[in-house]
């Protein structure tokens, strides 16, 4: 089994077969507000992400992050080293498929957060509730061994160097519904949105 995204649609398959991803299930059911969305904050999160990636796996040249966007990256490596984490047992940008409900995605980080398993999330904007569902989504497709499940974590990256970060277990879903919440919305999308989208999509692919 090859899992391939195409960053340029935003698009994951699967040997070569499209299959929906988190992102695009959780817009199609309008689960985030997308009006205050511009082309430089969507510029400015792919951006940072990579530059926080490319930290992780110890290739960052911390001359080459656009300088009004340094201060988000800054704060990531902040929280990661209060967190005193170990880069070395993280996995970042993870590439996940959960083959029973036919979905793929990309979990930021993954891996021992404060001594925690957990599953992180990083914003350049505010943390909102839909960001439960989307790392728990993550964390159904990419098990731990034996079962159980991570800690999920949001940290909201800010210009001036700081970060909040948010336990989405404990403030967000103190009553453990968000993996309910995760399992209901590909139900509903793949009943109801996804064959009008894959054949639009692979229209416009022809």
């Amino acid at each position: 089994m090859t899992v391939r995204f195409d960053a340029e649609r935003h698009l994951y398959f699967v040997d070569d077969r499209l299959v929906p991803n988190v992102t695009r299930m959780i817009s199609a059911l309008n689960l985030v507000d997308t009006s205050f969305f511009t082309e430089e904050s969507r510029e400015r999160g792919s951006h940072v992400h990579q530059a926080v990636h490319l930290y992780i796996k110890g290739e960052l040249d911390e001359s080459s992050v656009h300088p009004p966007w340094r201060g988000h990256v800054a704060a990531a490596i902040k929280l990661l080293q209060d967190a005193r984490a170990d880069l070395s047992r993280l996995q970042t940008e993870v590439r996940v498929y959960n083959a029973r409900l036919g979905y793929c995605g990309t979990a930021d980080v993954l891996g021992p957060i404060f001594d925690f398993e957990t599953c992180l999330d990083w914003k350049s904007g505010a943390i909102g509730e839909a960001t439960g569902i989307q790392t728990a989504l993550y964390d159904l497709a990419h098990p731990l061994p034996g079962g159980g499940r991570r800690r999920r974590m949001g940290a909201q990256l800010r210009s001036n160097g700081t970060y909040k970060l948010v336990n989405l277990d404990r403030e967000l879903d103190p009553n453990g519904l968000d993996y309910h919440r995760a399992l209901a919305l590909v139900d509903f999308y793949r009943r109801f949105h996804w064959k009008r989208e894959e054949r639009e999509l692979l229209s416009a692919a022809a």
